[in-house]
């Protein structure tokens, strides 16, 4: 007969927040630091996700879990973009 034990922890709490250590113009160097309770199971690996500014839609870097600290974040697609702001004189207000 074969017996199947299930060991039932909580969830780890979150790690610290990242901190970009290098940036380029398409990488990001980032690390952290692991969560101060594990949960009572030692934390295997991390998700790295990203979103836009304003976005609640979080998009994966990574497919299995990063075991390490640290990550570079790959693909970056930054763009800047111009505005004009049209001043319009104070006679045609009057």
């Amino acid at each position: 007969m074969t017996y199947l034990l299930l060991l039932f922890t909580d969830p780890p709490g979150p790690p610290s927040a990242p901190e970009p250590t290098a940036v380029t113009k398409e990488t990001v160097d980032l690390t952290w630091t692991p969560p101060e309770q594990d949960g009572g199971s030692p934390v295997t690996g991390y998700f790295i996700e990203r979103a836009q500014a304003g976005s609640t839609r979080w998009i994966r870097c990574n497919k299995e879990p990063h075991p390490d600290t640290n990550y570079k974040v790959q693909q970056l697609i930054l763009r800047v973009s111009s505005v004009l702001i049209e001043l319009i004189p104070p006679s045609i207000l009057q």
